[in-house]
């Protein structure tokens, strides 16, 4: 299977402390898989070790901004990168840095893409029985009410809005809605999905339940940066009505 059929997206910023270098040797051997690390402005030493990993990896691409511009930023700069550059892409997804995700369970997903006809596959963190997910119970509660909220104004929204693992087939609608910048830093996966949702009313999201999700320490969420999310989550209410 040519290899260009998936593209997947790692934004990075100043993961050096929390940088597993087996695990992210062990993620970029996956199958039909290039990977686009984006070091959004580190000043750490997060991009000598991307450098290390392609090194040895022949489907690692690293891009890099010389100041932090936030996540929505990086993966969309990633994703117009693997639209300009991969001509047989398929599908392109973004994976967080920070090794939530285990390897078999990033494997899984790429499959289920592959062998699926939805447009996106969304992963979800769910605590059903059987799967193996250690989350902080306020983190987990302040997702449930933004989701809440949320789902207040606009309809079929995903349980899990802010899971860091997305795969979604490429079309020209889809290339389309990530042409133009987005408004959001943190809340990319929603608002990717309204603007998605205005150019293609069937849209056809299969929300994927994960076995395996483990909370990482070294959060970025900041008291300053919680009001910026809070104000930028307005933003979005203001701008994208319900269809």
């Amino acid at each position: 299977m040519d290899q260009n059929i998936v593209a997947l997206i790692i934004p990075c910023f100043n993961e050096a402390a929390r940088n597993s270098q087996v695990y992210w040797h062990e993620i970029v051997s996956l199958r039909n898989l290039n990977f686009i690390f984006v070091d959004d402005g580190s000043s750490d030493a997060t991009y000598d070790h991307l450098l290390k990993l392609r090194k040895d990896n022949i489907n690692v691409t690293i891009l890099r901004s010389q100041d932090n511009k936030g996540k929505a930023f990086s993966i969309r700069k990633g994703i117009i990168y693997a639209f300009d550059n991969l001509p047989n892409l398929k599908h392109v997804g973004y994976l967080d840095a920070d090794g939530a995700f285990s390897v078999s369970e990033v494997q899984r997903i790429v499959d289920m893409a592959i062998g699926n006809s939805a447009d996106c596959i969304w992963s979800s963190r769910v605590l059903l029985l059987g799967r193996d997910l250690q989350r902080k119970v306020f983190r987990h509660y302040l997702g449930r009410i933004v989701s809440t909220l949320l789902s207040l104004k606009y309809s079929r929204l995903p349980y899990d809005t802010q899971a860091g693992f997305k795969i979604m087939r490429v079309n020209d609608i889809f290339r389309a809605v990530w042409r133009l910048e987005f408004k959001s830093r943190w809340f990319l996966d929603l608002e990717m999905l309204l603007r998605w949702r205005q150019a293609q009313p069937v849209l056809n999201i299969w929300e994927e339940p994960v076995n395996y999700w483990h909370e990482v320490a070294g959060s970025k969420i900041t008291l300053k940066e919680f009001f910026r999310v809070t104000i930028e989550l307005l933003r979005i209410l203001g701008t994208y009505p319900e269809r």
